[in-house]
């Protein structure tokens, strides 16, 4: 759920569920993720995965809101 109260999109909740799937391979690559997990590293990802979704042809993307 979100601050406001709202429910998560599926298209936000994919994306949350990709940047831990992204944190933990990076530290299986033996790769510190410290500098990454922060509102600011996770807003990077979220628009990054945003922009390609909507390249990939994933039209509902392109109305999810960021910050989620």
């Amino acid at each position: 759920m979100r601050q406001d109260s709202k429910s998560l999109s599926f298209e936000a909740m994919e994306t949350a569920l990709m940047y831990v799937d992204h944190l933990l391979g990076l530290f299986r690559d033996g790769v510190s993720t410290s500098r990454l997990m922060n509102p600011a590293g996770f807003q990077r990802f979220c628009q990054r995965y945003k922009q390609e979704r909507i390249a990939s042809g994933d039209k509902v993307f392109q109305s999810m809101p960021i910050p989620l």
